[in-house]
């Protein structure tokens, strides 16, 4: 299937009446100064495995794709700082495992997703066959500390993740794919999504032009999943239950928490 043919595929599914949705979410957003900056998050100083350019990627593709008001150079900033929570979106990508949260940590993390927030983590030496490498088994371990009442399970492409803009089969990434994508989840409401696929390869540039060599349909794929991902941080589970979009908006920019 060709990426035209996935897009009028799109199109059929219902996209067009998403757009208006989320152009109305987000231009109410964007009046309020709520501009969407999804964040990077690194988990040790320095760390290099979170790529810049991949979150201008997520910003540029979710405008271009669906007119929302965005923040074009996202910023990074370190587990336990204040900055984690000025976004509905933080990716995390790294390499190796990462050292015990302190205190301060584990409690802004508490913070983030008390306020709704979507935590993305990016294994970028996962396998292919789904298996987490050492980053993603590490800040699963420091995820059933910040919370402790979660579960982790797999999403299949039932779940709203799936769909909350594009209809996707599977989370696809630099290392191939997956039916599903591993998620910790308190109730309906995603906290955490784990990607083993190396998302980050599959989104990054250099100038103007991808970093990594891929097929054109595995790009457009991955775009996609990122887009979603998007979508999800923003309106949560809107696709079970629409009307709830607008004020959940809402209640992110009335707690004094920027997008």
């Amino acid at each position: 299937m060709t990426v035209r043919s996935l897009s009028r595929r799109a199109l059929l599914s219902g996209a067009v009446s998403l757009v208006s949705l989320v152009v109305a979410s987000t231009r109410r957003a964007a009046a309020e100064g709520t501009s969407f900056d999804p964040r990077g998050l690194r988990f040790r100083k320095g760390d290099e495995a979170c790529d810049p350019s991949v979150l201008s990627t997520i910003s540029r593709e979710l405008e271009r794709r669906t007119s929302a008001g965005v923040v074009r150079e996202p910023s990074i900033v370190d587990v336990g700082s204040a900055g984690m929570l000025a976004s509905p979106l933080l990716f995390a990508a790294g390499r190796g495992s990462i050292e015990p949260l302190d205190g301060r940590a584990q409690s802004q993390l508490r913070s983030f997703f008390s306020l709704g927030g979507l935590l993305v983590v990016d294994d970028r030496d996962g396998a292919r066959d789904r298996v987490g490498g050492p980053f993603a088994r590490s800040v699963e371990r420091e995820l059933s500390i910040v919370l402790p009442d979660s579960a982790p399970i797999d999403l299949t492409p039932d779940h709203v993740l799936f769909r909350s803009f594009y209809l996707l089969t599977r989370v696809v990434g630099a290392k191939g794919s997956a039916p599903s994508v591993r998620a910790v989840a308190r109730g309906n409401r995603i906290d955490a999504v784990v990607i083993n696929q190396d998302l980050s390869s599959a989104l990054a540039t250099t100038g103007t032009r991808w970093l990594l060599a891929m097929d054109d349909h595995d790009r457009e794929l991955s775009i996609r999943f990122a887009v979603n991902l998007a979508m999800y941080s923003l309106c949560s589970t809107y696709k079970d239950d629409q009307v709830h979009a607008p004020f959940l908006m809402r209640r992110r920019a009335g707690r004094g928490v920027p997008h």
